[in-house]
Order: C-alpha cells, then sequence, then structure tokens
C-alpha cells in the first residue's frame, strides 16, 4: 500500500496547469453514466511483466477509440474497435469544456480500495509531445495525488468525488507524476480519462 504524506488541495493550491472542477455532472447524470458504462464495457484485468513473469495490475480497463488508434503503455496494447454513439457525445461535450480536442477514453475500473494506481506520467507517444488530458471520476470518492519530479518535490492530493472533472493541462506530464493510492473501506469508482491521439507515431 502507497503510504502519501500530502494534503488536501485547495482551488489555490493545486498544481500549476492542474483544474478541478467540482460536480461537472450532478448525481443523478453521474449515477446514470457509470451504470451505463459498466453495463456496455468489457472491462479487462491486464498484467505487467515483472521479474520476468506477468503480474495482475490491481485495477480493470476498457479502451474506447475508433479504429486504428491503438494504445499501448506497461506491456499491454489496447485495441481500437470503436466507441458508442453515446460515449461519442460525451467525448465531445468533454472536449468542448476543456477547449481541446480528445479522440480516445480510458475507462478504468477500481472495484474497491485495494485497486490503485502507482505514480505515473502520461507519456505514451500516441498522445503527443504535450497532452491535455481530462479525467470525468464516477462512484466513490478517490484521492489524485500529484508530485513533482525530482526528489524532495512538492506533493499535492486531490479528493475527486462522483462527478468531477479534472483536467491536466498541457506541460504537466513533463512536470508531474500521478497516482491513486489504495485507501480502506471504498466502493467502486470508474474513471473516464479523454486523452488525444496522434496518428502516426
Amino acid at each position: 500500500m502507497m503510504i502519501l504524506r500530502t494534503r488536501s488541495a485547495q482551488a489555490s493550491e493545486l498544481p500549476r496547469g492542474v483544474e478541478h472542477r467540482s460536480g461537472y455532472l450532478g448525481r443523478a447524470a453521474a449515477m446514470m453514466l457509470r451504470t451505463r458504462i459498466e453495463r456496455c464495457s468489457r472491462f479487462e484485468v491486464h498484467g505487467i511483466r515483472m521479474f520476468g513473469r506477468f503480474v495482475p495490475v490491481p485495477r480493470q480497463t476498457a479502451w474506447f477509440a475508433p479504429r486504428g488508434m491503438d494504445y499501448a503503455y506497461s506491456g499491454h496494447c489496447h485495441v481500437g474497435t470503436g466507441m458508442p454513439a453515446w460515449l461519442d457525445l460525451l467525448r465531445s461535450e468533454v472536449a468542448d469544456a476543456c477547449g481541446v480536442a480528445f479522440a480516445t477514453i480510458l475507462a478504468t475500473r477500481y472495484r474497491d480500495g485495494s485497486d490503485a494506481v502507482g505514480w505515473h506520467a502520461d507519456k505514451e507517444p500516441e498522445l503527443g509531445p504535450a497532452p491535455t488530458i481530462a479525467i470525468l471520476s464516477l462512484g466513490a470518492t478517490r484521492d489524485l495525488c500529484f508530485r513533482e519530479r525530482g526528489q524532495g518535490g512538492a506533493r499535492w492530493r486531490v479528493p475527486l468525488a462522483d462527478g468531477d472533472l479534472l483536467i491536466m493541462r498541457a506541460g504537466v506530464q513533463d512536470r508531474l507524476q500521478h497516482a491513486v493510492p489504495k485507501r480502506a473501506r471504498v466502493g467502486v469508482r470508474v474513471s473516464l480519462s479523454f486523452r488525444p491521439f496522434e496518428t502516426g507515431r
């Protein structure tokens, strides 16, 4: 379990380039969306190679992207097979709200508090050199933690509640890493990560 000595971030204390829009979706709309995404999605558990063997990651994922938009990270390749019309409409609405173009959605399902993701930055070449990425959080409140690169850098903790939208603007992935730590006694949370995609990479 990751133990993070961080503090809950107020709006004025967010890392540079990070925006937190609390209650972007109302409770009823968030619940409806989460129910729909869980019913239509084929969430899977993938593995990463560690010490010569594959170890399952503690979360489930599903990839929504047009054909040809395949996304590889941590030894696994998500293959684009299309996106339902209602989810494509949501992608367009979030893109308008953020003022950028998103092409794909990575859905991550945290089944309980033991599911988590460690420190990382989204720097895969398919995302382009300086991507803006938005996260729509559905279900249980979970902390999204940030830390500056380099030893002894600043840290932040942003609790994302049901219906919250968080935006990581261009440059954030170069300066910061983020993580979702384990948490005791918490329910299901689904994270929809809206991402750009650059073809030909």
